[in-house]
């Protein structure tokens, strides 16, 4: 009887074990999924913001309304909008800056790892051929 109790045990116990390293991993795998694409998705849409941004600037001529349209485009796609980032340089280039913080279950609580939870990006569009 005593066998058969402690096989239970074991594997129980060898259970437990697996449990909790796939919860590790998956917990990491998460993170770096939601920090990557935090990081890609921002960059993205700083692009896209500073694009049609220049569009506007091009064609209508203000820089109230290029700016405008910059926030709006990174409100529409849950950026964070840097006032400060926003320029507007020789030849009508547009600079914008976008932050985007990862969803995360663990990283934002790690010091080191905390740090890339949020995207910081800085996209100047300059038209090639303007």
């Amino acid at each position: 009887m005593t066998e058969h109790a402690d096989a239970g045990v074991l594997v129980i116990g060898t259970l437990a074990k697996l449990l909790v390293v796939l919860a590790v991993v998956g917990t990491a795998g998460y993170d770096a999924i939601s920090i990557a694409s935090a990081q890609i998705g921002a960059a993205d849409d700083a692009q896209e913001a500073a694009l049609e941004a220049n569009n506007v600037l091009v064609h209508q001529g203000t820089p109230q309304m290029a700016y405008a349209v910059a926030l709006k485009y990174s409100e529409e796609h849950g950026e964070t909008f840097v006032t400060s980032g926003f320029r507007i340089g020789e030849h009508d280039s547009v600079t914008v800056e976008l932050r985007r913080e990862a969803h995360t279950i663990a990283a934002a609580y790690l010091p080191r790892i905390k740090d890339y939870t949020v995207a910081t990006v800085v996209f100047t569009f300059h038209d090639p051929l303007g």
